[in-house]
């Protein structure tokens, strides 16, 4: 059956303060406020990224990088591999998804996540590179409008695109329920050194943020601002790690494991939304293609909640903010669970 998604793929982008912090968090994430022109998501806080488009997948690309590169990213060698990452193509599809993502970030903030063919090695390194160069503006203005003109700023300034330092970090499907406009989503996570100079693209994101993962879990239990319920949990998640070489650490070492695709299946009960994950005892598989609305239980989401042995979920009741709800879950493929019921 043909789907009715697009591809994307997303960066969370974090980058170390400069200093050791004797409590909270010694980093921050790149967060950009979507316009509210935008037909997805408007208004959402959420990590750079996009569709991915023909040109990342060019036979161009093939011939640029190392076959060490193109090696490194055998999907073969993941203990788990979502559809997003099948079939042949002319480059691995995972480094394919890492150009879009790279790309995209380029696009939206101005932050090149490139090194120089030089400085091109096997392996990887705690730090993602960010390289500036004289006249990036003008390129960026081309990549806006035509994703191929990407490969030809590489190949310009002779840089390479940083994919061995950005790393595999989950996938989410958006849910039947919310209309014709969805996307299948790969996140990529990547540390930088250092936080770099940045500007929103005044198009589809209106302005950026380099914050605090528990300043983006404040602001959003006050309702200041709004974030989409994949980047809550993924921004639970990051609440695990203190400092951002052992996020680093994590993220490298984790990202071998794969990842599961989740398609949260929408519950609306008497006071609330409820969305349910893979692993929950409620979760029961479903046409991932036939949209639909929400399905409607007559009790509310705690009672609804009740009803679970083990609970992984989405829930949003009243005017409170989306949270995490687990109970007995554990996470699969190497990771973290978010921490839930975050307070400040």
């Amino acid at each position: 059956m043909k789907h009715n998604w697009k591809e994307a793929a997303t960066l969370i982008l974090t980058a170390f303060k400069g200093v050791s912090v004797k409590s909270g968090y010694d980093y921050t994430i790149l967060n950009l406020k979507r316009s509210t022109k935008t037909s997805f998501m408007p208004k959402g806080y959420v990590y750079p990224g996009g569709t991915v488009e023909v040109a990342d997948s060019s036979m161009k690309w093939s011939s640029f990088f190392p076959d060490f590169i193109k090696k490194s990213h055998d999907t073969s060698k993941l203990r788990t591999v979502p559809p997003i990452l099948e079939g042949v193509h002319n480059l691995p599809k995972l480094l394919t998804l890492k150009v879009a993502a790279i790309r995209e970030t380029f696009e939206e903030t101005g932050i090149l996540l490139c090194c120089n063919m030089s400085q091109v090695q096997e392996g990887n390194n705690e730090w993602i590179t960010c390289s500036m160069y004289p006249g990036l503006q003008e390129w960026r203005n081309k990549v806006q409008k035509d994703a191929s003109e990407f490969y030809n700023l590489c190949q310009h300034y002779k840089c390479c695109p940083d994919v061995q330092n950005i790393y595999l970090w989950s996938n989410w499907l958006t849910p039947t329920s919310t209309g014709n406009k969805r996307y299948d989503t790969i996140f990529f996570i990547a540390c930088l050194k250092e936080m770099p100079y940045a500007v929103a693209d005044k198009g589809e994101i209106e302005y950026l943020s380099w914050i605090s993962p528990d300043k983006v879990m404040d602001q959003h239990k006050n309702r200041e601002i709004f974030v989409p319920p994949p980047q809550v949990y993924e921004t639970l998640r990051l609440l695990q790690f203190d400092e951002i070489h052992c996020l680093s650490n994590f993220a490298k070492q984790r990202s071998g494991h794969g990842c599961e695709r989740w398609m949260p299946v929408q519950f609306k009960a008497t006071d609330g939304m409820v969305s349910l994950l893979p692993g929950d005892d409620g979760y029961c598989p479903v046409n991932f293609c036939t949209l639909s609305e929400p399905t409607e239980i007559d009790m509310s989401v705690e009672e609804f909640r009740t009803k679970s042995f083990v609970c992984h979920r989405l829930e949003s009741m009243g005017k409170s903010a989306t949270n995490v709800a687990l109970h007995n879950y554990r996470a699969t493929n190497g990771h973290v669970l978010p921490i839930r019921d975050y307070k400040k």
